[in-house]
């Protein structure tokens, strides 16, 4: 698709965005696109963002699940911890919430608890196990937690909360 240019991860970013059907088409077309909105020559993660929007706008027209865009919304925060931005914790309550939705599909799962992912903050510790009907966790959205002080890479500004939610099946 495109060289690396110095840009941290691009190969690795533009393999992600291939899973989600993105091809070498579509990156010349955002090229343009973003070029021709920001200048000539824009920063790959432009138009890397750009691809993400665009995949998100594809998604809603296709009525995609919940879990096809909690599992996107993840990976768009994972692409703004890389560029240390607060907004990958915004993009993390929105891929719980669609987590929860895709539960809530499920005749099966009336209930869920949060399971802190392995060397978690003290404060994801703390809630490690707690239970929820979907509907107050839905309601609460207590993932991420906004107290978690981890953080996924070193020196980074913003923690990045790695809780999750597991289904209790009846």
């Amino acid at each position: 698709m495109a060289k690396d240019n110095g840009i941290l991860g691009l190969n690795r970013w533009l393999k992600v965005l291939e899973g989600y059907g993105v091809t070498k088409q579509d990156y010349d077309v955002a090229f343009r696109r973003v070029a021709k909105n920001r200048g000539e020559n824009p920063p790959p993660r432009d138009i890397l963002w750009d691809l993400f929007n665009q995949i998100v706008i594809k998604l809603s027209k296709e009525n995609a699940t919940p879990q096809a865009f909690s599992m996107l919304y993840y990976d768009m925060a994972l692409f703004l911890d890389e560029e240390n931005r607060k907004e990958s914790s915004s993009l993390l309550q929105q891929a719980s919430k669609f987590k929860l939705l895709d539960y809530k599909r499920s005749a099966i799962v009336k209930c869920v608890e949060i399971l802190a992912a392995p060397n978690s903050c003290e404060s994801c510790l703390k809630q490690n196990g707690e239970k929820f009907t979907i509907e107050k966790a839905l309601k609460d959205l207590p993932i991420p937690n906004k107290q978690c002080t981890y953080h996924l890479r070193p020196k980074r500004k913003y923690s990045f909360c790695r809780c999750t939610w597991l289904p209790i099946v009846d």
